[in-house]
């Protein structure tokens, strides 16, 4: 289980490292530039582009937990992976770390984003970057990270033995209504926490199963 998870940990690095750097340096521009850049002519367009690789960074960053545990699946993907052995739930099980700690990275950067594009709001009329969340950060993180992955993951898996087509759009669908009802209904105490983790360990559980069947 170690092993796989340094696995997912090195993958994701290799992939998302150099955006990462980048977002860095970008942040380092915005933090030097003066608050008064936003009235000169000619940095508008640096600031709307900073402005717009943030809004993108952020919305990629949200998706990855899911597309990185979904993409597992797809045709021929990871082919040498899956002749390891290592049962399907273990594998989605390390994913879940890996896809965690690159969201929180893209939120810790979205935020200081959000901040540093805020003084240029200030001073000049321009609206630039900024990230509302109906839910806290606490709870998007939680939902983006651990919830929408395994649900999405387990429907899509569902309902790639009936709907090859559109299995993607039919994942979405109650991954969105049920994610729906837990923001709804859901009073974030300690009861809807144990009622969640039960939920999600047996999807997670019947994920593998159904992947087992479907892929071997």
């Amino acid at each position: 289980m170690l092993a796989m998870l340094k696995w997912e940990i090195t993958k994701t690095v290799r992939r998302l490292g150099w955006i990462c750097i980048g977002y860095l340096l970008l942040l380092c521009l915005l933090w030097v530039l003066p608050a008064g850049a936003g009235r000169i002519g000619w940095m508008q367009p640096l600031l709307l582009t900073s402005s717009t690789f943030l809004a993108l960074g952020a919305f990629a960053g949200m998706l990855y937990p899911t597309w990185n545990m979904v993409s597992y699946f797809s045709k021929d993907s990871y082919f040498m992976e899956r002749l390891t052995g290592v049962p399907y739930w273990k594998v989605m099980l390390a994913k879940l770390p890996a896809g965690a700690g690159e969201l929180l990275f893209m939120m810790a950067a979205a935020r200081a984003g959000e901040a540093l594009m805020a003084k240029f709001c200030v001073a000049s009329s321009h609206g630039y970057f900024s990230m509302n969340l109906s839910a806290s950060d606490p709870v998007f993180f939680l939902e983006a990270a651990v919830f929408v992955p395994v649900m999405f993951t387990f429907f899509y898996l569902l309902f790639s033995e009936r709907i090859k087509s559109f299995r993607m759009f039919a994942a979405f669908l109650p991954t969105v209504i049920l994610l729906t009802g837990i923001n709804k209904n859901g009073d974030f105490g300690w009861k809807f926490y144990t009622g969640a983790a039960v939920l999600l360990a047996l999807m997670l559980w019947r994920a593998g199963g159904i992947a087992s069947k479907h892929y071997e």
